[in-house]
């Protein structure tokens, strides 16, 4: 399917599912070149807006779906991402953005899919605890 979009807007890939990535922001716009440079990230997508979690707070909708390869291992990881500017979630803007991340968390927990909030795709590389 056509996705339509400012050309401002969209990353062209090659480790995606598409050509190119709709992103929101710079930070999500850093995170998408940066993940097309990473050898062990085999495929990722920037999720739609239609994907959302349901939350007491309202739906929410996490950034990535990511396929990592690791490192001298013969295994995938299978993750779901979201990119903010800080992993300091206490220095988020709005209130509602930590407790959206924190149910979030909870549902990935509960069907055993890895989450992480990264600000750049370096923190692959780190285990950056998720702290509400």
């Amino acid at each position: 399917e056509t996705i339509r979009a400012y050309s401002d807007n969209v990353v062209p890939v090659t480790r995606s599912i598409y050509d190119g990535v709709v992103v929101d922001s710079d930070i999500e716009r850093k995170f998408a070149k940066d993940l097309e440079t990473r050898n062990d990230i085999e495929l990722f997508i920037k999720l739609p807006d239609w994907f959302k979690i349901p939350t007491p707070l309202g739906g929410y909708n996490p950034d990535w779906a990511v396929v990592q390869k690791r490192s001298g291992e013969n295994r995938r990881v299978y993750l779901v991402v979201e990119t903010k500017g800080t992993t300091q979630l206490e220095n988020l803007r709005f209130e509602s953005e930590r407790w959206k991340i924190e149910f979030g968390n909870q549902h990935y927990l509960a069907i055993e899919v890895k989450y992480r909030v990264m600000s750049d795709a370096s923190q692959f590389d780190a285990d950056i605890p998720l702290k509400i």
